[in-house]
Parts: C-alpha cells; structure tokens; sequence
C-alpha cells in the first residue's frame, strides 16, 4: 500500500503506533520498541517514519544490515528530507562503512553548514577514519555551533591528541571537563594524554580526582597502576590491578598490564585472573577493547612455554576489531616513496641549516621493538644527555609550521619548500628541545619512525646524530606482532605488512646512507650490543664524541618513567635472553619470510645517484 493510498484513520494510527515505538526508544526500551515496529511493518505500509524509526532501531539491537536498509526506503520515499539522510550518515560511520558514509556527510555539510549534528558525524568520521587533520576542522565547528556541547570539545580534543598537538588537546578536555566537571571519564582522558606529553605529576592528580568523583572507578585505578609500572614499581601496580580483575573480569586493559609487568610461571595464581579476562572477551567479541585480554593471555602462555597456544592468542587479539580504518601497504609505500623524491640529495643541500641549535638532537629509530629503549636507557644513564622518549610532538611542530593540516600532505609542503616556513619550523623546534633538553647539550628521541624523515631532520639539524638499531627482522617482527603498542602501529596487524615494512625500512635506510655525510647515521647491532655491552657502549658513545661513563653499562638503574612495550625489560640488566625468540614460533612465520624475501620494495628517485654529500 503507498503513502497516497493511506486513510486518514489508518495514518494515524500509524503515527500514533511509530511515535510509541520511538518514546520507548529514547527510554532505552530497544525491545519493546522493536515489537511495536514489527506489528507496525506487518500492515505492508511503506509509512517513511516507521521504516526510518525501525530501522534505527534494528541499528541499536545490533542488526545493522537490516537498519540501514530499512533507512534507505524511507529516503527512497522522501529523498530530500535532510534529517533522514543525516541520521543515515550517522549510522553508517557508527558501522564503520566509511566510504559510503563520508560523500553523504560532505553532501550534507554543504547544504546546511549551520547543522551541529552533520559537522559533529562528520568529524567523528574523519578521526576514526584516521584523518585528524581534516577532522579538527568540523570539530572547530562545533564547538562555534553549540559551544556547550562537551561531546564537541571532547571530540576535538580526541582529534588534537591523534595529532600529538599536546597543548591544544589539552585546552579541549579542559573546556569538556569545565563543562560536566562531574564526569570522571573526562578527567582520565585528560590524564591519559598528560601521560603521553610527559606530565606524570598532573595526571596523577586527574586520575586521584576521577576516583574522588566515582570512587572504585575502573579506568582511573588501571591509569594509576600504569603510572607505577612506568616508575618500575611493579609490586605496586601489580597490587592494583589484581583488585581491579578480581572485582571486574572484562576490565580488559588490566590483564594487559598485569602479563606485562612480570614473568609467569605453570602455578602463577595471577593466571587464573588472566583466563577470567578472556572468557569475558569470548563473550564480547565485537569489544574493540577485548584483544588486550588476547594480548595478555599470549604473553602468559609464551612465559610458560605453550608457544603453539601463545601464537592462537596472539592472532586471536589480531582479529580483534579495529577501531581505525585499517593500514594498507599501498597508502605506506607511496608515502615514503613521495618522502625519498621530495628530500633528495638537491633538498639536503639547498636547505641544510649552517647554524647550529642549541642542543644536539640524537635520534634513536628503527623498526619498533628492535631495542630502541634499551639504546635510550643506556644514553639516558649518561650526564651530558636528557632523554626525550618518544616526541611525537616534533612532526606536530612540522606540520604546524608548514601550515598544512595532515602529515600525508608533508612531501608536497617541502618540494617546493617556503623559505620562511622552513625558518618558521626550524624555530619551533629548536624551541622545543631547548624546553626538553633541561639545559644539557644532547636531548634523545626514540621515535623509531623518525626513520621515515631522516632526511629531512638531518636538513635541519645537521650536527643532529642518527642511531639506527637494527634486530634480527624475525625476532623484531615477531616481537612487534606479539605486542599492545600504546601508539598505533598499524602496519604491526598482520605478519605480511610487518615483514613489507621491515623492508621498506630497510630500504629508506639504504637510501639515506647513499648520500648523507659519513658518521651521521650510526648502526648499532642489537645482537652485539646484549651480547658484549663491554664493548658496544664505549664504541657507541665515541661515535657521538661523548666520554664514556660507567653508569652507561648499568641501563636499569637509570630512575626515570618509561611508557614503551619495553619498559619492563629495559628495567632489567642488559642481557641476550630474546636473541633467536622467533624460533618458538617458526611454523607460523610463512608469510613474514616471505615478505622479507621482498627485493626493491620501494622506488628510489635515482639509484644512481650515490656518494656523501
């Protein structure tokens, strides 16, 4: 029966029946809703409302196939109706169908730009699709369109700590927490990301506030726990969040802590606790968060030696889902392929700064989990040298300073390169390590991707020194696939995409030794390095022209918070025990050996072109 066809007596009855179903949806009554819908939809009526309204609803009780085809026919019956279009591109993006969501939404921010409910769906769009740049600016809109909407800022300030832009992330949670200062998600958001800008003392404080507003609240007791493990007071953190599993089993992200801060053994009465947290996560499989629960029970069954077990978990958290459109080896390559044609040879020579900054950068990079802290531990028991840790705020300070709103877009910011944006950037990030170093002349930064733009760092600090630290590539990939990382590294998903991009890396190394001046980039054998110390430190420290300090050899005596996978080991004295961990699991690593065998990953400008500048 069409809409034209309808009597007055049965539309009402129509509408009367759809407006009970939708009031009990906004009571949460899902169910009831749903059958009210279902004896509505019997009577063959194409009444747009109702298939709208049902179809939302099917969306909440976890039928999202049917709900949206449901929405679809109502827009079929009224396709201009903005407020159905929008509520389509909303659930779309909540499914995580982001190609047909994002042309929907940008149709629909054109036609009403004023509409706070299109710019907020497209916003979060853009940051769960992993484009942050563009995204802060839906997010600005926002926050100018209803100003006291603590979702917007919240929001906004997601977005700002994607782009590692610390202290305007931090002015948005502080105006969503000023907002509903009774929330203590706000406040250990907030705490969340001081973690990552190496505030400790003030997240402290937020997470202790987040439990005076909900005492026992379960986020702000595990970020405290993490606090201890980063202090390596693991007894402490350990304490904590054995309560935490005791009292809640699906609290997912403890279990993860808890393998990581000890070693297991058969009879570990904390591994009965583990193996709760995973039946939870059987039973959540859709939970996003349930794959730290996999993480764990991986780390678990590896120390006791199942390792055929160990491999299930460890691909079980894999299958996860994810929350961000996933990586693709594709999107990589042309990356660093525009990055190795932008900052060639001609780029280092026109625009490498004569003047030195005022403190001597020393990059230690590489592939995640090579043994880049343990490099930075070492440097960070010497007295001439700050340790930086990971500054995933230097290419913020880049992009900012290029004035361009995504880092995709840095190979086109820097051939052609502004003379004075170049100025611009070399500023902001002397100014940065000045504030970091603590008045010593060398400051680290572990970022290990700082590989990537090797080229253009050394262009900007030419006394800067690179160390690369290079691990047997099936123990690094192994170890990389077997790990939570707190900083997503996407390429780590599959065995496939670890062992392409280890040979990108490779490959970029390659690259940037053909021309760069000798003594710039100095490899340290991570092999060699756990095997003979002795030896390998003073050499490493001669290379940068630093004296050689005893302290350097005792790594884990070195008080300082470490917040990588690592940060257990590097509390331990220097020793082989990982070299060769990959055997363990050598019937499982075809396809890594097979993208290690990968030759000419990556496209050079000019192979020819070689010889130190």
């Amino acid at each position: 029966m069409s809409g034209q066809e309808i009597s007055p007596k049965v539309r009402q009855a129509i509408e009367e029946g759809t407006q009970k179903a939708v009031q009990l949806m906004q009571q949460g009554s899902h169910e009831q809703a749903e059958q009210l819908f279902r004896d509505l939809l019997s009577q063959g009526i194409s009444f747009p409302p109702l298939l709208h309204f049902s179809g939302l609803n099917a969306i909440e009780l976890g039928r999202g196939e049917e709900g949206i085809a449901r929405i679809k026919q109502s827009i079929a019956l009224m396709p201009r109706d903005f407020v159905f279009k929008s509520n389509l591109a909303t659930a779309l993006t909540r499914l995580q169908r982001w190609d047909e969501a994002e042309p929907l939404l940008r149709e629909l921010r054109m036609r009403n730009p004023t509409h706070a409910p299109t710019a907020f769906a497209l916003a979060t769009l853009l940051h769960q699709s992993g484009h942050d740049g563009e995204a802060i600016e839906h997010w600005k809109a926002c926050t100018v369109l209803e100003p006291d909407s603590t979702g917007s800022w919240f929001g906004y300030g997601e977005s700002l700590c994607e782009l590692h832009d610390w202290r305007e992330a931090d002015r948005a949670y502080a105006r969503a927490q000023e907002l509903s200062p009774g929330n203590p998600h706000l406040r250990t958001a907030r705490a969340d990301l001081k973690v990552l800008a190496g505030r400790r003392q003030e997240a402290k404080m937020l997470f202790e506030e987040a439990l005076k507003l909900e005492p026992g609240f379960v986020p702000a007791r595990i970020g405290l726990a993490g606090q201890d493990g980063e202090h390596g007071d693991f007894d402490k953190a350990n304490q904590t969040l054995r309560k935490v599993l005791t009292d809640h089993p699906d609290a997912y992200a403890a279990s993860w802590l808890l393998a990581r801060f000890k070693k297991y053994t058969p009879d570990d009465p904390d591994k009965a606790l583990i193996e709760k947290t995973v039946q939870a996560a059987e039973r959540h499989p859709d939970d996003p968060m349930a794959q730290n629960a996999w993480y764990a029970w991986g780390k678990v069954l590896e120390d006791i030696e199942d390792y055929d077990a160990a491999w299930e978990a460890y691909s079980r958290a894999k299958s996860a889902p994810q929350i961000k459109r996933r990586y693709t080896l594709s999107g990589q390559k042309l990356y660093m392929e525009l990055i190795l044609k932008a900052v060639d040879r001609n780029f280092v020579e026109r625009n490498r700064s004569p003047a030195r900054g005022p403190v001597r950068p020393i990059y230690v990079l590489g592939i995640p989990r090579s043994g880049t802290t343990l490099v930075e531990q070492i440097l960070a028991a010497h007295s001439a040298i700050t340790p930086g840790g990971e500054m995933a705020e230097l290419l913020n300070v880049v992009r900012q300073n290029l004035r361009i709103s995504e880092l995709g877009q840095l190979p086109f910011a820097l051939n052609p390169l502004s003379p004075t944006a170049w100025r611009r950037v070399k500023e902001a990030v002397n100014a940065l390590y000045r504030e970091r170093a603590e008045e010593r002349a060398n400051l680290t930064d572990k970022m290990p991707s700082n590989f990537i733009h090797l080229g253009m760092l050394h262009t900007l600090t030419p006394e800067a020194r690179f160390i690369h630290v290079r691990r047997d590539a099936r123990d690094t990939c192994v170890s990389c696939y077997t790990t939570l990382f707190r900083t997503s590294y996407k390429f780590a998903q599959t065995l496939t995409h670890l062992g392409n991009y280890y040979r990108m890396h490779e490959e970029m190394m390659d690259y940037w030794r053909s021309f760069l001046p000798e003594g710039v980039i100095i490899d340290v054998n991570y092999e060699h390095l756990v095997s003979n110390p002795e030896v390998e430190v003073p050499r490493l420290l001669n290379a940068l022209d630093l004296p050689f300090e005893e302290a350097c050899l005792r790594p884990e005596t070195v008080e300082r918070p470490i917040s990588t996978a690592s940060l257990y080991q590097v509390r331990q004295p220097i020793r082989p025990t990982s070299i060769g961990r990959w055997k363990r699991f050598a019937r499982h690593l075809g396809p890594l050996e097979e993208a290690l065998a990968t030759t000419q990953p990556l496209e050079w400008p000019d192979r020819r072109a070689r010889g130190s500048l």
